[in-house]
């Protein structure tokens, strides 16, 4: 069985319920444009506007975001935050 990677849209309702919007196959070039189709699908099948939208540093997301949703902020993940930072810092200063 191969393994194969996807991109997974995840959406986290105020109460906290957590549920899959959409996903598909990595292997799609990233680029604003693709994020814009996904993000406009997604806006078509119903879903408002959302708050804030977190990724790590997807090509073209940011911007795809805020075109199709132009009230919703948009911030890094922490983990890649961190991971990015750790990664200018001497071995033993981290």
């Amino acid at each position: 069985m191969g393994e194969e990677v996807v991109y997974l849209v995840l959406g986290i309702s105020e109460e906290g319920l957590k549920e899959v919007l959409t996903f598909f196959p990595a292997s799609f070039r990233e680029s604003a444009e693709v994020w814009k189709e996904v993000l406009a699908d997604l806006k078509e099948r119903g879903l408002n506007e959302p708050l804030l939208f977190i990724g790590d540093g997807l090509t073209g997301l940011p911007h795809a975001a805020k075109e199709i949703y132009p009230k919703a902020d948009f911030q890094s993940c922490l983990l890649h935050k961190m991971r990015q930072s750790l990664a200018k810092v001497r071995k033993r200063g981290q």
